[in-house]
């Protein structure tokens, strides 16, 4: 009883901490948890949870978005260009890339003596015939001959 006594109160000092972003109208500043104001402090994060479920329930019809929330057009735009800001893709010029391309040459002369995958299967298809007959050659070499039936 004593865990869950402890879990809860954990919980609810959790949800207080994710909502203290969340400003009532009354200016309240946020109660500080403890174990006497763990009732208030339950009490606070419901009103601001019913604070934003209203907000966001005006935002269903397509044309509301965005404007439900109370955030005029200029710090809406605003807002979207210091994101995109830091979402910037650089292009590179052709002229990296001709540097790229001097490196390719230096690794083509190394990769002529790289072999391709069916030359290493060849050579161990090889390998493995190689131990096969020695096995067969030992195996005929410790059998003792047959005699002929008289």
């Amino acid at each position: 009883m004593a865990k869950m006594l402890i879990d809860m109160k954990a919980g609810i000092g959790h949800l207080g901490d994710k909502l203290t972003i969340i400003n009532l109208e009354g200016g309240e500043a946020p109660i500080e948890m403890s174990d006497e104001t763990v009732e208030e402090v339950l009490q606070q994060c419901e009103l601001k949870l019913m604070k934003l479920m209203g907000r966001t329930r005006d935002l269903d019809d397509a044309d509301g978005r965005g404007r439900a929330i109370g955030m005029d057009d200029g710090k809406y735009e605003e807002k979207l260009l210091a994101k995109s800001a830091t979402d910037v893709r650089v292009k590179l010029t052709d002229q990296d890339q001709d540097i790229d391309d001097e490196d390719d040459d230096f690794d083509e002369e190394m990769d002529e003596d790289v072999y391709n995958r069916k030359h290493v299967k060849y050579n161990s298809e090889q390998i493995m015939e190689k131990q096969q007959t020695k096995q067969r050659k030992k195996k005929n070499k410790n059998k003792p001959a047959v005699e002929p039936a008289k």
